[in-house]
């Protein structure tokens, strides 16, 4: 929630356009999309998932990301990928899109 409350306030106040906010986003999914794929490329055990997941999420959180040339504090960080998922625009689990979409 703090990331997506600052950004609406960068927004309002002019610091942010709505195009930046659109890049940062599509930023996020394309690191998450390659960290996924990484994670899972040759996986096809559900009992392996929950471990997987939980290594995409922690390397997901150790990604340093800047929104507009500004570094975003790591607790931004976390939020922005957990904001994505809980829209759902990326998930965790290898079959996310099926159980959340």
């Amino acid at each position: 929630m703090l990331l997506e409350s600052n950004i609406s306030k960068w927004v309002d106040e002019g610091q942010l356009t709505s195009e930046e906010v659109e890049t940062f986003e599509n930023d996020m999914i394309l690191k998450w999309d390659d960290e996924f794929r990484a994670a899972y490329r040759g996986k096809s055990n559900p009992s392996e998932y929950i471990d997987i997941s939980n290594m995409i999420l922690k390397s997901m959180r150790d990604k340093n990301l800047e929104i507009s040339g500004q570094k975003l504090l790591s607790d931004m960080v976390h939020g922005g990928f957990y904001s994505l998922s809980d829209r759902p625009l990326i998930g965790w689990l290898k079959d996310w899109e099926k159980r959340y979409k």
